[in-house]
């Protein structure tokens, strides 16, 4: 399986197509905003700061899409942790960034990608979210000719981060 690193999965990866623990849900949720959502959307669940649960793995994830989506870089990077905002900055810098910069110059390529593309935040919906001791994933459904992601969030520092996509 080729490893794909950073946000610019979020974008490039939605391009590309044309455990057991405190679950979410996705069967009981109203319809995504989704173009092509085969999976229905969750709303996003209110939680309490520092609480290890599914609702507050998905609020990192809608809070990461959202920073993306506005242009602002460095609230994205706040939601990744530090292995993976290196990755990233490795992952841009192999795209023709700047070897030397840093999470939110890494993050702002791939926003200006975003912005050449015509979808709109409310086009991404999380679909499902589960988690098991420190980890998480949570499913991002995306319009159609776009590809789905699945973001891996761990719990660091009593706060879920988001680690990778798969």
């Amino acid at each position: 399986m080729r490893r794909r690193v950073g946000v610019v999965v979020l974008v490039a990866g939605f391009l590309l197509t044309s455990c057991g623990g405190d679950e979410i849900p996705d069967a009981t949720s109203s319809p995504s905003t989704a173009a092509s959502s085969a999976a229905p959307a969750l709303p996003s669940p209110a939680a309490t700061p520092g609480e290890k649960s599914a609702a507050s793995a998905h609020q990192v994830v809608d809070r990461y899409l959202d920073a993306l989506f506005a242009g602002e870089p460095k609230k994205a990077c706040l939601l990744l942790t530090p292995r993976y905002q290196k990755a990233s900055i490795k992952e841009a810098a192999s795209s023709g960034a700047r070897p030397d910069a840093d999470c939110a110059a890494a993050i702002r390529s791939s926003i200006n990608l975003i912005a050449t593309v015509e979808v709109l935040r409310a086009d991404f919906a999380v679909t499902a979210v589960k988690t098991s001791g420190d980890t998480a994933t949570v499913t991002v459904d995306a319009p159609d000719g776009f590809q789905d992601v699945t973001y891996v969030l761990r719990w660091v520092a009593k706060r879920w981060l988001i680690d990778d996509e798969g």
